[in-house]
């Protein structure tokens, strides 16, 4: 009962399917779904009466298989072949008319199966090969679904017919990809589960062990398409979003790197929207024009690198807006004209990374409900100054030295207490002094300035400050634009817009 096995997987997930290469794809699938079960349903063994034909084919993949289509760091090849046991179905038309299973793996192979439907010599048969069993080193991972759909393509003459023998003979088959292969690289990460989604369907893999080279088959897209890429380390999920233009029959080589959220959930206003943060405050590799979040929350660059420099190595501190899309992050102009928050611009690293209201910080901070009735705690993290942030939920047992107060002084918690309150979805907003003029950092171990969404005017935009003596979230000291500071992102837990509104939809 195998095909019926398959058609329920294929109903029961809607996957990004490489469609056919001569059929819209969009009554395909029902029809495959549809008629490989009334198939089975006929072949039962009490229906002796059905006269059943013996099918044979030889068949070779494309003589080049998938073409590099992208400069990636893959060299060995990349070659189509097929899979023992895997399913071609032939159609005459827009009908099923039977299926062929593969004899054995290899670049060719002989396929045999047995039909419940007569044809003729010389009719034109279209064969759908559903599995690409592809060549390639490095994948640990296999489809959690079996249903793969259509990714090569045949089409094929009947030679002969032999009524007596109820034998059917089709001519040697060549078959073309219908789909492009993507190699997935993951930087800096171990992944046993992967997800893509255009947006509309997805392939979830479910991982045999660790990995961080991950081999999709996609469909051609139409144009450049965004996908959302997700995936857990087993503990923790996170994901991102990417743009490809994907062409037929083409392999492609793509850097992954992923954004994390922490566990711990966090209210934002009274309606109980909640949100996640960033594992760590954002940063950009101006020499290798990439985006990433600190390696850990307490992690801080200083006055080096990229916050000395206007043009080369990493920084952490921005200007206003410099990280949405076609946003300069390396700005370090003092010119506040130069600093704007364009309408319907998102956040660099995907659209579901937000940058916090200042009524949604100071909602945060200062009002909303919590299990503990601790919020927040002015705490020293493997000695950097800085504030904790209890989860809405935290239940812990840990005993702070100050809770809840804004001139508290900075309390040492030692890193075994840490591990254990981060583990229980404690943030950490470390300070990380300011850029006040152009390049070259002030206030590093005494101040800490973050960036909210909210404009104040023209030439300034508000901030949350930590210093010794206060937490706050008015109209602060330095707060034009052109000041850089720390940006800790978020994200929402449901459907909410974080910050939405709040950048001014400047032009």
């Amino acid at each position: 009962m195998k095909r019926i096995i398959l058609s329920a997987i294929c109903g029961a997930f809607m996957m990004l399917l490489a469609p056919s290469c001569s059929h819209d794809d969009g009554d395909d699938f029902a029809t495959l779904e549809e008629q490989t079960a009334v198939y089975e349903q006929s072949s039962v063994a009490n229906e002796p009466a059905a006269t059943v034909w013996h099918v044979t084919l030889n068949a070779k993949t494309a003589p080049n298989g998938l073409s590099k289509a992208l400069s990636g760091n893959y060299t060995s090849g990349f070659k189509g072949q097929f899979a023992k046991d895997e399913f071609v179905y032939a159609y005459k038309g827009d009908n099923l008319v039977g299926e062929l299973t593969a004899q054995s793996d290899g670049e060719t192979t002989k396929f045999d199966g047995i039909w419940m439907t007569e044809v003729s010599v010389d009719d034109v048969l279209e064969l759908r090969y559903l599995s690409p069993g592809f060549e390639y080193d490095g994948q640990d991972g296999t489809l959690e679904s079996a249903c793969k759909h259509f990714y090569a393509t045949a089409t094929v003459k009947v030679t002969a017919v032999d009524a007596d023998a109820k034998t059917v003979s089709l001519e040697d088959a060549t078959f073309e990809f219908c789909s492009s292969m993507v190699k997935f690289t993951l930087t800096e990460r171990d992944v046993t589960s992967f997800e893509i989604s255009d947006g509309k369907n997805y392939i979830k893999l479910a991982l045999a062990a660790a990995t961080r080279e991950i081999y999709v088959s996609l469909p051609p897209s139409e144009g450049k398409t965004d996908y959302t890429i997700m995936a857990s380390d087993g503990t923790i999920n996170f994901s991102v979003i990417k743009s490809y233009n994907l062409e037929n029959n083409k392999y492609y080589s793509a850097n992954v790197t992923f954004f994390k959220a922490l566990k711990g959930e966090f209210s934002v206003d009274e309606d109980g929207h909640k949100v996640k943060f960033g594992a760590g405050n954002l940063r950009y590799n101006a020499d290798a024009s990439a985006w990433s979040f600190a390696p850990s929350q307490f992690s801080r660059i200083g006055n080096t690198s990229g916050n000395a420099s206007e043009t080369e190595g990493v920084r952490d501190l921005f200007g206003w807006g410099t990280w949405l899309e076609d946003g300069k992050p390396m700005n370090s102009s003092t010119d506040v004209a130069d600093y704007s928050w364009p309408a319907g611009k998102n956040s660099v690293i995907g659209s579901d990374w937000k940058t916090l209201s200042q009524d949604e910080w100071n909602y945060l901070f200062f009002l909303r409900t919590t299990t503990n009735e601790i919020r927040y705690s002015k705490g020293v993290v493997h000695g950097i100054n800085g504030v904790v942030l209890l989860p809405d939920d935290w239940a812990g047992t840990y005993s702070f030295a100050n809770s809840n107060t804004a001139n508290a002084a900075f309390a040492e918690i030692s890193n075994d207490d840490w591990a254990t309150l981060e583990s229980e979805g404690a943030v950490f907003l470390p300070v990380t002094g300011r850029r006040s003029d152009g390049i070259g950092v002030n206030g590093m171990d005494m101040m800490g300035y973050y960036w909210t969404s909210t404009p104040n005017g023209d030439d300034q935009a508000r901030g949350l400050k930590i210093s010794e003596s206060v937490v706050e979230l008015s109209m602060a000291y330095y707060q034009y634009r052109y000041y850089g500071y720390s940006v800790r992102l978020v994200r929402s837990v449901s459907n909410y817009s974080p910050g939405e509104g709040q950048g001014g939809g400047e032009d």
